[in-house]
């Protein structure tokens, strides 16, 4: 039965999302007033130490990803291919954001 294994690694995926999503200073504001409940509002953990969570977890995740076969094997180079096209495009759009600052906001019809 794998259903177990199936949901630890969704788990670790909505987990890294989770984190993610409520580290920055803007969700925490946010929080503060809507759902102040949550660990880094509440103070029972920093945003410097959901950052160094965010980081354990996705170890974690890949290393789990690994051993449960999550990679496929990429006989023609499509997935390898696509895969790093993926993470070029977070490497540019984090650059963007730091060569525009946070003075700068990209408008939707800019994001088109």
């Amino acid at each position: 039965m794998r259903t177990p294994l199936v949901l630890l690694w969704l788990w670790l995926l909505t987990l890294q999302c989770c984190i993610q999503n409520q580290r920055h200073t803007s969700s925490v504001e946010e929080d503060a007033k809507n759902k102040p409940w949550r660990p880094v509002p509440s103070g029972r953990i920093s945003i410097e130490n959901a950052a160094d969570l965010l980081t354990i977890v996705f170890l974690i995740t890949g290393v789990t990803s690994y051993l449960l076969g999550v990679f496929p094997d990429d006989v023609n180079g499509v997935v390898r291919n696509a895969l790093n096209a993926a993470g070029f495009t977070c490497f540019f759009a984090g650059s963007l954001k730091i060569a525009i600052g946070d003075q700068h906001v990209l408008s939707a019809s800019a994001q088109q």
